[in-house]
């Protein structure tokens, strides 16, 4: 077992102003890239993907999991893992020659098809569906990425875990006309992905179970406290929706996130 330091719960200065280095470190990194959005893919952190990344070594048939497939709920997400997902990958060859038959059965429909667009489309996963999607865009992912080890209760091996936002949008209501943000959150388990939709709400209830006197069993979370501060710093002191504005808060997400699962000492709270 490792040794657990009991961090004083208090400010510190020094570490904030570390954590707000380091965010504004991320953030120079990306506005140098090109038009400052989409995924920044550091020295040590080749697994953006966020799919399978150790099916080349257990299950080399094994399908990545689809985009679409981490927007349905954990329900639907389970099964497609324990059907389709281990189903052999289709050759490109042969996938290219079906694609190719499809495109001439379109070509002579009578029926007009139109192109696929995801902000047209309501949501129908783990989210309300008289919800719609105003925009989407993929959220700047940290230079370091966060790993860590823990012993499975059924097996005894060490599992994988690695948490990360890979995405943000700004949702509409239709009943009230009111727009909110939501950040997809990837949790990986050893070769298995898994996404959730979240609001910042969800994350302040987070913030809230770590200030809970029960919380000190999973572990003493002063990193995270650290993090939380820092956001809550830099936060906008009303709703602001500008993609700017999220692309920066989903970094700042992203860092309190990797340290609250650098400071867990179980996986029961994930």
């Amino acid at each position: 077992c490792c040794d657990i330091t009991f961090l004083k719960q208090k400010k510190d200065p020094q570490a904030l102003a570390q954590t707000d280095s380091e965010v504004q470190s991320d953030l120079q990194s990306i506005e140098n890239t090109s038009e400052g959005w989409g995924f920044y893919v550091g020295e040590h952190d080749s697994t953006v993907g966020l799919t399978r990344r150790n099916s080349d070594i257990l299950h080399p048939v094994l399908l990545e999991t689809p985009p679409y497939i981490l927007d349905r709920t954990i329900s639907e997400q389970k099964l497609w893992h324990k059907t389709a997902g281990r189903r052999p990958k289709q050759p490109e060859s042969e996938r290219k020659r079906f694609e190719s038959l499809w495109e001439k059965n379109f070509a002579s429909s009578e029926v007009e098809y139109k192109a696929f667009d995801d902000n047209e489309i309501e949501i129908s996963s783990n989210d309300n569906s008289e919800n719609k999607i105003v925009y989407k865009v993929n959220c700047p992912a940290l230079k370091n990425s966060m790993y860590k080890y823990f012993s499975c209760p059924g097996c005894g091996e060490n599992c994988t875990m690695f948490i990360h936002i890979d995405s943000f949008r700004v949702v509409r209501n239709v009943k009230s006309r009111k727009d909110h943000a939501e950040y997809r959150i990837l949790l990986t388990i050893g070769e298995f992905t898994f996404g959730s939709w979240k609001r910042y709400t969800d994350f302040l209830e987070l913030w809230q179970f770590l200030n809970h006197p029960e919380s000190k069993k999973f572990g003493m979370f002063g990193k995270s406290r650290i993090s939380w501060r820092a956001l809550k710093r830099n936060q906008h002191w009303k709703r602001c929706l500008e993609m700017k504005y999220l692309s920066k808060k989903c970094i700042r997400l992203q860092k309190f996130l990797h340290n609250f699962l650098a400071d867990l000492t179980t996986p029961a709270p994930l």
